[in-house]
């Protein structure tokens, strides 16, 4: 019964780089980052923010991975489906089984699409409680005046930690082509809208807030008060502010007194000016730059 199996395995002309390879090291990083993911943030979150916002991410994170995996099975439960349908040439049923599961795509890419949203949201929140992240903040935060140019003013060290912070997502995730693509539109969209030097009516606003961040909404995160500035971080959906007790809805002294930018850089020749702000993180006047109290 052994021999079979002692004997020398038959060569099939597979190429280990080529077919094994490819694939393997895909799976170690998927698996490197869902560690990161799941094993990082807590910790951090806990030592900054306490117990209340690191079991409410765990649980948030515990939700997405739930959901994840409902999507993943529903969709490899239906690949046989598809194939037996073919082979029997049953188009009706092909035609309905296809109906059900573009539904179900289409639902999976909108929560690929807020399941991001949250992910640029603990990003936020993460760039302002560590301190080293914080330095790179600075920098969005240094500009004295509020307008859309705001929402495309970071550091480039930030720019290239936040694309390999929403790759590690991505790839966690697992979400659709689509979903990433149509992310990318509304967060670069929303950007330059919650960013603008605008004033809605207030009905207007009040009824936006409750899905997009409004530009007053995220005006307030721009005030040179601490409290003010650690909160309202989010950029598209506005729901997770007031889901995670991080929403302010009017500043103290009103919006017409507000106060925007860094009290830490005064200087318009840092706050305005490309050397000055790629040198921001590397001053020593912004250590409680944006860090909560």
């Amino acid at each position: 019964l052994l021999a079979p199996l002692l004997q020398r395995p038959v060569s099939v002309g597979m190429d280990w780089k080529i077919e094994v390879w490819p694939m393997q090291w895909r799976l170690a990083l998927s698996g490197l980052v869902n560690y990161f993911a799941y094993s990082l943030f807590n910790p951090v979150m806990f030592h900054y923010h306490g117990a209340a916002v690191a079991g409410r991410m765990g649980m948030t994170l515990q939700i997405v991975g739930a959901l994840q995996s409902l999507a993943m099975a529903w969709v490899s439960a239906r690949v046989p489906s598809f194939g037996v349908l073919i082979a029997r040439t049953d188009y009706a049923g092909l035609d309905r089984l296809w109906r059900r599961t573009l539904l179900i795509s289409g639902l999976a890419i909108a929560a690929g699409v807020v399941a991001l949203d949250l992910v640029v949201y603990f990003q936020h929140v993460m760039f302002h409680a560590v301190p080293a992240l914080a330095r790179l903040h600075a920098a969005h935060h240094a500009d004295p005046d509020f307008d859309a140019t705001t929402g495309i003013r970071f550091h480039p060290a930030e720019i290239l930690l936040s694309m390999f912070i929403k790759y590690a997502a991505i790839v966690t995730l697992g979400a659709p082509a689509l979903a990433v693509l149509l992310f990318e539109l509304l967060l670069n969209l929303t950007a330059l809208f919650n960013h603008g030097n605008v004033r809605l009516p207030a009905a207007l606003d009040s009824a936006l807030r409750w899905v997009l961040v409004t530009p007053d909404m995220h005006r307030i995160h721009h005030s040179v008060v601490e409290a003010e500035r650690n909160s309202n971080y989010g950029f598209c959906l506005a729901v997770w502010d007031r889901l995670f007790g991080t929403y302010t809805i009017e500043p103290a002294g009103g919006q017409a007194a507000l106060r925007i930018g860094l009290l830490e850089f005064p200087d318009a020749r840092v706050s305005t000016t490309l050397a000055g702000l790629l040198s921001i993180p590397f001053q020593s006047r912004h250590e409680n730059a944006v860090r909560p109290q």
